[in-house]
């Protein structure tokens, strides 16, 4: 259970790749530099039945709104846009919905993320800390009810990669909070 992801396989998000790592926050850097183009780079899950690979593998530009449930348009647009790629297919997601990893947005369908000894962080999975299994924590601060992102352990089992590279799930957590990629009510997706 780590930070990378083993390219001989065991683990099944690639933490340096959320929303916000500061992997991600480089290589924005880079790409805006190049480009004079100010985006967010991202990865998740897009389902779509467009294509044999339902996706997999596909870039997208996303224009992202504010989620507003009684109308789609009706939330304001994120300071940036965001170039996403797919690296994951699955039946608990849409069409026109992308499935952003974020610092806690959820376990999703298959938790991998606490609750076993191999499970990328430690301790039990408990709705009252990692909260829902779509969507994760409702609150950013503690001082605004919970689960929120201070419940979190902000270090992975084998913390040392992550450490090293200056991330931890809590700061992850915030910022995807900060930058509203969150949806309606703090859930993901």
């Amino acid at each position: 259970p780590g930070y990378y992801c083993d390219p001989e396989g065991g683990v099944f998000a690639c933490m340096d790749w959320t929303f916000g790592s500061n992997k991600l926050k480089e290589q924005e850097q880079k790409f805006n530099s190049r480009t004079g183009q100010n985006v967010w780079f991202g990865v998740g899950t897009f389902g779509t039945s467009a294509d044999a690979m339902q996706g997999l593998g596909a870039c997208y530009r996303l224009v992202v709104r504010e989620t507003a449930c009684y109308d789609r348009m009706a939330g304001r647009e994120l300071e940036r846009e965001i170039i996403a790629q797919s690296i994951n297919t699955g039946f608990d997601v849409s069409n026109i919905q992308f499935d952003l990893q974020i610092g806690n947005g959820g376990t999703g369908a298959f938790n991998n993320c606490a609750g076993d000894d191999w499970s990328m962080f430690p301790g039990a999975f408990e709705e009252s800390i990692w909260g829902a299994e779509y969507g994760g924590c409702d609150y950013r601060d503690s001082s605004q009810g919970s689960p929120s992102c201070d419940d979190l352990p902000p270090l992975p089992q084998e913390p040392g990669m992550m450490d090293k590279d200056g991330d931890n799930l809590v700061d992850l957590c915030k910022w995807s909070f900060d930058m509203g990629v969150r949806g309606a009510g703090g859930t993901g997706g």
